[in-house]
């Protein structure tokens, strides 16, 4: 194949590999083993699990319904679905059968019934993803201890695809390795002018066999795509996928900028001119600093974003700051470009003390640190597997992120950049460190929107005792949450975070039901509970706490507070006559207005624009009832749904306001108005409380409640 270079000396920098302290795990995993298919094992994984029976999404709907509903009205329900019956399923849940692709259409005529709960898809279900490699416990990043990525969640959605190819800029690739053969891509023939069968290019020593005499690459396409779940070896966060040879590294580990040019460019000829399917490049290496920028590898790189190919490289291992020493290709900050650096795996979530770091330049962080992965024999000898440290072992973490990704969703490669970067977990040791201020989260990333729920998580220290109440949270300050909450001796605990939550503080009270709060000002945090006395207590923080105020009433709930305008606070609670009752503070605290309503359980208020607030609460026949004020109060609208236990609402953006409801179920449900009111959606969870939501960023919204351990649990829309 070739090529010309313009000869001049930064245009040759020597690139390199960067991976540090490599072991063979030869005490670990035996050649012998590692063909073995453990016995009894399971081998079912979510990509070929078959559909539970009956589970038909195209034709099937699930209605929510009171449980004492008539056969006529199930009847009813069924013929407005064009249906001539209904399947009852359990007491309240009713299985409507609909032409397939119908079930959008049919699901909006059910809505609007005051008979129907709740209507949602009959989805399909399989079985919960975990790969019987033997080696996968000892691949840290993919499990569930701190620090890793959230493998398991997102394999519960895919395992990965075949039509998705990675290319790997490296060493090559162990062409015969057990664990890598059934995922090597396979040229058609004549991609590049190479032969059918073939895998990829050699740059090195020119023709089309990429074979590693490194291990550096082999390790590297191991973890972006092992073949997971067939019982050898080890798994990569693509279970199937085509990796793509790319060999333009020595066997010393070295290579010149001419070569990795030569190696992008088969890259993006096989897809622009031979359709092959490329996503994504791995280049786990760098020019090790000290060099000028090569305009050649430059637009290389930038002619890949050009193909829809996202870049993925290495931030390197000299443990310096990429803003002030530059290292490429990660200093090129191209707009299909993503640099990685790498955290430890003890302590989880650290930066690795030889990764290099830029808060302008990296962009987020990976697990770089004892990492598990395939090997060459003809390297290493006594094992085809290894464990190595490095950013180079930190990139395809990434690099298989995004290729799982894009086996879950088609989407270009600014998306695709766009929702790695936005789902990065925030990590406190990474603030300031790398752009994102977070680490991979394949599990949050992994979604259908660029803005999607992440799973429950953990996020405060276990409250001694136990959490008794649904908890209460606000934000008052850029990146800071707090969060409320009764404890089992009746006083109101708070905790807080900028990245990390405090330990639980007391801060007094003799408190029945949950607290409210609300942040209505710079600084400024207020916070409402119904004393033993059964009065609304206020408290506050400006610059340190205030004490108890009480406010009068005769509450039967626990209040909710909203501010929608400077100086203005609004507090709602059931009074013992089961109305709604309102009392505000402008310049002074005003009597109690009466609202109406016949509600059970806690109130839910939000203002999402000037002069706007919305009420919701659970009437007496268990539905969401909504109620809203803009210059006058409206009459109640009921919204339906699966109302059981409590309610919270927020508002993530101009025009969207959402509702959340803890159901029967311990399910957290969400209900959205844009413009017209959405179906409730499953969130999932095992919550013994109704939840607290607060928006505050760009449409992002957390969400808090208490689990079934009683200790806090959370919920993030990002």
């Amino acid at each position: 194949m070739g090529r010309l270079l313009v000869s001049c000396a930064r245009r040759r920098a020597r690139l390199v590999p960067v991976a540090i302290a490599a072991t063979a795990l030869a005490s670990w995993l035996p050649l012998g083993v590692a063909h073995a298919t453990p016995s009894g094992t399971d081998t079912t994984s979510s990509a070929t699990a078959p559909p539970v029976p009956g589970a038909t999404p195209d034709s099937s709907l699930l209605v929510g319904v009171a449980p004492d509903t008539s056969t006529a009205t199930q009847d009813a329900i069924a013929r407005a679905a064009g249906a001539h019956r209904a399947a009852r399923l359990s007491r309240s849940v009713l299985e409507v059968q609909v032409a397939p692709g119908t079930t959008a259409l049919q699901a909006q005529r059910l809505r609007g019934r005051h008979d129907v709960r709740y209507v949602e898809p009959n989805t399909a279900i399989h079985a919960t993803a975990a790969p019987n490699d033997p080696g996968y416990p000892f691949q840290w990043p993919f499990g569930t201890a701190p620090g890793s990525i959230g493998a398991p969640t997102a394999w519960d959605r895919t395992t990965g695809s075949s039509s998705i190819v990675v290319g790997v800029l490296d060493t090559g690739i162990d062409l015969s390795h057990p664990d890598l053969a059934a995922n090597l891509w396979s040229n058609p023939g004549g991609v590049g002018g190479c032969a059918a069968g073939t895998h990829g290019v050699n740059e090195v020593a020119g023709g089309c066999v990429p074979q590693d005499g490194a291990g550096h690459g082999t390790h590297v396409a191991g973890t972006i795509g092992a073949v997971g779940n067939n019982g050898v070896g080890v798994t990569g966060v693509n279970w199937s996928t085509s990796l793509m040879g790319l060999r333009m590294l020595d066997d010393s580990g070295s290579g010149n900028v001419a070569s990795a040019v030569a190696a992008i460019e088969f890259a993006v000829q096989a897809k622009t001119q031979s359709g092959v399917n490329i996503r994504v490049l791995n280049a786990s290496w760098s020019d090790g600093g000290g060099q000028l920028p090569s305009t050649a590898l430059h637009d290389a790189i930038q002619d890949a974003g050009n193909a829809g190919i996202l870049f993925v490289t290495a931030a390197g291992n000299d443990g310096v700051n990429l803003d002030q020493s530059p290292e490429y290709p990660c200093s090129f900050h191209l707009a299909n470009e993503v640099c990685v650096a790498a955290t430890n795996d003890s302590p989880a979530d650290t930066l690795a003390s030889f990764s290099n770091y830029g808060a302008s330049s990296v962009d987020l962080a990976a697990p770089g640190t004892n990492v598990v992965s395939t090997w060459p024999s003809t390297v290493s000898p006594f094992s085809q597997y290894a464990t190595q440290s490095g950013t180079s072992m930190a990139t395809p973490h990434v690099s298989g992120a995004a290729a799982l990704m894009l086996a879950a969703r088609d989407m270009s490669v600014a998306t695709l950049k766009t929702m790695l970067l936005a789902n990065a977990a925030p990590i406190p040791a990474l603030s300031g460190r790398v752009s994102t201020g977070g680490r991979l989260d394949v599990g949050c990333a992994v979604g259908a929107t660029l803005a999607h729920w992440c799973a429950w998580d953990r996020p405060a220290p276990p409250l001694s005792g136990g959490i008794a109440s649904a908890p209460a949270i606000a934000s008052w300050a850029s990146g800071r949450l707090d969060v409320f909450a009764r404890n089992a001796g009746g006083q109101l605990a708070h905790t807080w975070s900028t990245g990390q939550f405090s330990a639980w503080e007391t801060l007094g009270g003799g408190i029945v039901g949950a607290p409210a709060a609300v942040a209505w000002g710079t600084g400024r945090l207020d916070v409402f509970v119904r004393g033993a006395d059964d009065q609304l207590w206020h408290k506050w923080f400006a610059n340190g706490w205030s004490g108890w105020e009480p406010l009068g009433g005769g509450l039967s709930s626990a209040p909710s507070v909203s501010s929608w305008s400077a100086g203005r606070l609004d507090v709602f609670v059931r009074g013992a006559d089961n109305q709604l009752w309102h009392k505000w503070f402008a310049n002074g605290w005003s009597g109690w207005e009466p609202l109406g309503g016949q509600a059970l359980g806690d109130p839910a208020a939000v203002s999402w624009s000037p002069g706007r607030i919305d009420l919701f609460a659970r009437g007496t026949d268990n539905q969401l009832w909504h109620k809203w004020f803009s210059g006058a109060w409206s009459g109640w609208e009921p919204l339906g749904g699966p109302a059981a236990v409590g309610i919270a609402a927020s508002s993530r953006s101009a025009g969207v306001l959402d509702v959340f409801v803890t159901g029967a179920d311990g399910h957290l449900w969400h209900k959205w108005f844009d413009g017209a009111w959405h179906g409730f959606e499953d969130l999932g969870g095992n919550l013994t409380t109704g939840p607290a939501a607060v928006s505050w960023g760009a449409n992002r919204i957390d969400i808090v409640s208490r689990a079934a351990d009683s200790q806090l649990t959370h919920l993030a829309f990002r």
